[in-house]
């Protein structure tokens, strides 16, 4: 009796040299995959930061305007009078710009998460609005995991 196809030893050979294969392959593998998640938040937090960057440069526009502040912010395709004509990127939230006033003037604050990374908080705040976390510097947006102690010397927490 002849009878085309596999035996079944001939399966149980395949079957064990593709897990040898596998089992090389996956260090490569995992290294591969937790550097994409890595560069892919990176790309988040960097789209987080430009538009907040963008938010100062509106809110300076519209000072120089009117010699104030606004919290109004709108998403809009033709400028409306009267409001920050600001749209962040697909998946950023902003909370924000709160108006303050200190002794150096009026300022505002902001700050900004992502749907995608909602563990990282981007801040930022102009003419000593008060610094929310984890603004640190004027005008200069920062982006923290929660966690970090806040000391000069501890950078677990920061976001590049």
């Amino acid at each position: 009796m002849t009878s085309k196809g596999f035996t079944l030893i001939e399966h149980v050979i395949l079957a064990l040299l593709i897990a040898m294969l596998a089992r090389m392959a996956l260090p490569t593998l995992s290294a591969s995959l937790s550097k994409l998640r890595g560069s892919r938040e990176h790309a988040y937090v960097a789209a987080m930061k430009t538009n907040l960057v963008q938010l100062v440069m509106a809110e300076e526009d519209y000072f120089r305007d009117s010699l104030k502040y606004t919290s109004a912010v709108r998403c809009t395709t033709s400028p409306t009078r009267g409001v920050l004509n600001v749209c962040p990127s697909r998946g950023n939230v902003l909370q924000g710009p709160e108006l303050a006033s200190s002794d150096a003037g009026p300022g505002w604050r902001a700050t900004m998460t992502n749907i995608a990374l909602p563990n990282v908080t981007c801040a930022i705040f102009v003419n000593g609005a008060g610094a929310p976390y984890p603004a640190l510097v004027e005008g200069t947006p920062l982006c923290r995991r929660p966690g970090w102690s806040g000391r000069a010397d501890d950078t677990t927490g920061q976001i590049k």
